[in-house]
């Protein structure tokens, strides 16, 4: 999990950077625990074939910290944006 994840996030960011601003790919890189968390959880679906038994994976913790690295991450692009 945590390897396919990374690995996919480093090429992401690589790709990305002929693309947007370095300060738009930093941010985005806060994205990797919400994708991690996202990734396991599917993966524990289908292994277990119930999605109860990914379910403790996520909790309000997880929510409310993956709520602040959208809004996180919003905020940065929109900046960005703003000053090109």
């Amino acid at each position: 999990v945590v390897v396919g994840v990374t690995f996919v996030a480093y090429l992401l960011n690589t790709w990305s950077l002929r693309h947007v601003s370095p300060g738009v790919v930093g941010a985005y890189i806060y994205l990797q625990p919400v994708l991690a968390t996202a990734f396991a959880w599917g993966v524990l679906a289908i292994l277990e074939g119930d999605r109860s038994a990914a379910a403790h994976l996520v909790g309000w913790p997880q929510l409310v910290s993956a709520a602040a690295i959208f809004t996180g991450v919003h905020v940065v692009g929109r900046a960005d944006r703003r000053t090109a």
